[in-house]
């Protein structure tokens, strides 16, 4: 964890650090061949992480719709059978565990989804909200 903070820190160092030397660059009017290929990088790198980000939300939108609801059923329809004795326990083990194993996917799709959000906000220098950035 150290290693991050101390990573997170050192790109926004260097960011900053950046800044100046685009400004100094420009002075002249025209960019250095330099300076484009690291914008270019950047947008490369912004591109690649909005990809992954709609990958994310694609994915946990279709556990919160679909996946995760019918697995709930399952579990319900699971414990109504082995009430009346048509399933062994066995049967109701399974379909819980499937669940949980849907509902662990969805939250570690959730994580790596943050993880692509705070990313952007490093790369981008602006916080990525719901109706745009922010800075």
């Amino acid at each position: 964890m150290g290693g991050l903070l101390h990573q997170v820190a050192a790109e926004a160092s260097l960011l900053d650090a950046w800044q100046e030397v685009r400004e100094s660059d420009l002075e002249d009017g025209v960019p250095s061949q330099q300076l484009l290929d690291y914008e270019r990088g950047v947008l490369g790198k912004l591109h690649d992480l909005l990809a992954r980000l709609a990958q994310h939300e694609q994915v946990a939108a279709s556990f919160q719709r679909e996946v995760i609801p019918l697995a709930r059923t399952a579990v319900a329809a699971a414990i109504n059978a082995y009430q009346v004795d048509q399933v062994d326990f066995m049967t109701l083990l399974g379909a819980q565990e499937k669940l949980d194993n849907y509902e662990t996917e969805y939250w570690n799709n959730q994580a790596e989804r943050f993880r692509d959000l705070a990313e952007i906000d490093e790369v981008a220098g602006a916080v990525l909200v719901e109706d745009g950035w922010n800075k």
